[in-house]
């Protein structure tokens, strides 16, 4: 009767340590991507032209990082915590979520890239918002 319990005990053991190790690689393979998706909007508006920054027509920057984003299903664009960030930040925020602020000087501009990770366990009733930024370089025009 020791062992059967024994052996229950480590599996329970086994199984706790399983389901930690699968929340573990969850988080690491989407905080992962969102750094991945923020490098790629900040690659689309380092090639775009600086007075192109607009969502009119198919060539605007918003639109060609909207089209980027919904390929990679990046959706972020209902979450209230998301627009309450971008709107204190004085950023545009586009049709998926990602947070857009442009810094302009003599001739020469640079975007900041916000995007976001979110954990929400609903389980836990967790709702983190944690905000994944960068900039672009320097582009003069």
């Amino acid at each position: 009767m020791k062992d059967a319990f024994g052996g229950s005990f480590i599996l329970r053991i086994m199984l706790v340590f399983f389901v930690v190790f699968i929340c573990f690689m969850t988080v690491a393979i989407n905080l992962s991507k969102t750094y991945r998706i923020k490098n790629n909007v900040i690659n689309i508006l380092e090639r775009s032209n600086p007075n192109d920054f607009s969502k009119e027509g198919d060539s605007g920057t918003i639109n060609r990082i909207d089209s980027y984003l919904n390929k990679v299903a990046y959706n972020y664009f209902n979450n209230q915590k998301v627009k309450d960030n971008c709107s204190k930040n004085n950023g545009i925020l586009s049709s998926n979520g990602a947070c857009i602020v442009k810094k302009e000087g003599n001739n020469s501009v640079y975007y900041r890239v916000i995007t976001y990770f979110v954990v929400d366990f609903p389980l836990f009733r967790l709702g983190i918002l944690i905000p994944i930024s960068g900039e672009t370089k320097t582009i003069y025009y």
